[in-house]
């Protein structure tokens, strides 16, 4: 077991802000502070978000894989993106948080195994466990009743609205109206 110490504390923490940066190949503790920040537009992705980082660093670090790796993000950023999209598409529960913390504990494994097979090839593993992590939660997941889907994002234009009133729906229309190259306009998006 690590002697819990200073240096220790401060390295674990950097882990988990570059665990946010690391989704854009970044290992800039600032950086990450600011993807983190970013994540809690959409508060309950934030959390999970963070819930999920917090619970894959830990395990990394708990079991003892590289601190060097650890402290880099590598075994955090897929279990970000997982949760990330858990919280935007299911409904706040305790079933949500139980399924977040035991997926983020399985990416941990899944990241060191895709890891060790592809280092033979001199491949990189990249976001291969994040998307193998949400096919398998969306395929459990879909027969679950306690489970639901969130209807936030149908209201997305009343929200805005009681957020900024006719003004902010107005800019929204507007900026959805502007010609942007299609490319572009589908990479946007997708974020």
């Amino acid at each position: 077991m690590t002697k819990i110490t200073t240096e220790n504390v401060l390295a674990y923490f950097k882990g988990v802000l570059t665990s946010y940066s690391q989704v854009f190949f970044s290992g800039n503790a600032v950086f990450g502070i600011l993807l983190l920040l970013v994540t809690f537009i959409h508060p309950y992705a934030g959390l999970a978000g963070l819930l999920a980082v917090i619970t894959s660093h830990s395990t990394a670090w708990l079991i003892g894989y590289d601190r060097k790796l650890t402290e880099k993000g590598i075994y955090g950023f897929n279990s970000l993106l997982t949760a990330l999209c858990m919280g935007i598409f299911f409904e706040p529960s305790p079933l949500l948080l139980f399924l977040i913390v035991i997926t983020s504990v399985f990416i941990v494994f899944l990241t060191v195994a895709v890891q060790g097979v592809l280092y033979k090839y001199s491949l990189p593993f990249l976001s291969i466990p994040f998307l193998i992590s949400v096919w398998i939660v969306i395929l459990a997941t879909r027969n679950f009743s306690a489970l639901s889907l969130s209807p936030r994002t149908i209201f997305f234009l009343n929200e805005l609205y009681k957020l900024g009133g006719s003004q902010l729906v107005r800019l929204y229309e507007e900026s959805n109206k502007l010609p942007i190259p299609g490319s572009i306009k589908i990479y946007l998006e997708s974020l």
